[in-house]
């Protein structure tokens, strides 16, 4: 769970609604610091042909508006675990290494 000024916002909540996306094939959101709301959700997405500002407008048409992602960040794969799931820490790192600055 993660803190977005004051709201509670689970990340698996998050991930269910973006992956009714027609483009979204698989999606792993996380929190990245954020400059005035504390932190704010991040999304690492497979998709087909489709633009961040598509999946930002469909997570704001679907869902509560302080739970869509301040950025989407568009993967080949998503990093697994030994077990097959997915690697919340390492999607982090690769998030940071392309927004290091709080959003």
């Amino acid at each position: 769970m993660m803190n977005v000024g004051g709201e509670n916002v689970y990340p698996a909540e998050v991930e269910s609604l973006l992956s009714a996306h027609p483009s979204v094939r698989d999606v792993c959101v996380i929190s990245l610091p954020h400059s005035i709301k504390g932190a704010a959700p991040v999304a690492l997405v497979i998709a087909d042909e489709t633009s961040e500002e598509e999946i930002k407008q469909f997570a704001l048409n679907n869902g509560p508006a302080y739970a869509h992602p301040r950025r989407v960040l568009f993967v080949p794969t998503l990093p697994l675990s030994g077990t097959g799931k997915i690697d919340r820490l390492a999607a982090k790192d690769i998030a940071l290494q392309h927004f290091p600055d709080p959003l």
